[in-house]
């Protein structure tokens, strides 16, 4: 897709004045050429009241996310979080404008997801994302990684949504995922189910799974499969 195609589901409301882009997958499937699946935004340097008064609508009671009052695509402030409790949902969230949009792509967590896109076509890359996705590797932004074990499965799912590119991870990730195999214990059930079934609904299952042993999964997810 263009940058103008990216950026066309926010016509229609009045945001020159705001400084917005397209982050995450988006930008990550753009440069490999795929068609995104969802394409995601962030506004820096504003305020909720601001969208409100042109028209967004908030969505969600723990995010700073807001809907387009006519595409209804999601707009994200930019936002920083700190843990506080185990658990995928454990965070508490800081937004303002004096969230820098690399602090925003700071808590993402694999550097190809930590890119951004502006509307002039420029590519915002602190973590050299670009650099790991022409490497075809999954590797962590940041230490914070260790604070959510949904990033380990959501790992395996990259691997196994990317896999016709050969995406391997990065020896540190590898390290880091397998410390945080045991954690896998604090996610709901419902929540290991939901990010495993998108795994294997991916276009290779398998790219994803092999990993449930060498990182330690395994044991965790279904220690009774380990007694057949």
């Amino acid at each position: 897709m263009t940058t103008d195609e990216l950026f066309a589901p926010l016509a229609g409301v009045p945001i020159d004045d705001l400084d917005l882009y397209v982050v995450g997958g988006a930008v990550r499937d753009t440069l490999l050429g795929r068609k995104p699946h969802d394409v995601d935004y962030v506004a820096v340097g504003t305020t909720e009241r601001v969208l409100l008064d042109r028209g967004f609508q908030p969505v969600g009671a723990d995010f700073p996310v807001f809907l387009h009052p006519v595409s209804h695509v999601e707009v994200a402030l930019a936002r920083t979080e700190r843990k506080v409790h185990a658990g995928h949902t454990g965070f508490t969230v800081h937004a303002d404008p004096s969230v820098r949009l690399e602090d925003d792509l700071l808590r993402r967590d694999f550097t190809v997801n930590a890119m951004a896109l502006s509307r002039t076509g420029d590519l915002i890359d602190p973590y050299g994302g670009h650099h790991d996705l022409s490497s075809r590797v999954l590797r962590h932004v940041s230490d914070a990684f260790k604070e959510d074990p949904l990033r380990v499965l959501r790992g395996l799912r990259f691997l196994s949504q990317l896999a016709e590119y050969g995406f391997t991870l990065a020896e540190t990730t590898q390290t880091l995922m397998a410390s945080m195999a045991e954690r896998l214990t604090e996610l709901s059930p419902e929540r290991v189910v939901t990010e495993m079934d998108r795994t294997l609904h991916a276009a290779d299952p398998c790219a994803g799974l092999r990993w449930l042993g060498p990182l330690g999964i395994g044991p965790v997810l279904a220690p009774a499969l380990q007694q057949i």
